[in-house]
């Protein structure tokens, strides 16, 4: 979960570092220093940047949610049947002659 977070973290300050970019390379464009290739890259990576973290936010937002009721239904029934199996299996050996 921590690693999670730092990760989180990291991809924030990537986005505020990717508009920094941007905001400077348009101040520089309207100046005729940079192109509108160089603009249109830079929000790009801004856009990569701020799909990360969104999806990074996602994955704490779950992890600190924990399973879902379904999920947790599903493997007690998964380990009811396994353990029937495991019943099942016991009461053949039972029956067993060697």
């Amino acid at each position: 979960m921590e690693r999670a977070r730092a990760d989180l973290e990291a991809a924030e300050a990537d986005v505020e570092l990717k508009g920094q970019v941007l905001k400077r390379t348009r101040a520089l464009l309207d100046s005729g220093v940079s192109t509108a290739e160089e603009l249109e890259r830079d929000a790009a990576a801004l856009r990569r940047a701020e799909a990360s973290r969104d999806s990074l936010r996602q994955e704490v937002l779950l992890k600190e949610e924990g399973s879902r009721k379904e999920d947790i239904a599903a493997a007690k029934a998964e380990y009811r049947r396994r353990r029937a199996v495991l019943e099942m299996a016991r009461s053949q050996l039972d029956y067993t002659v060697i």
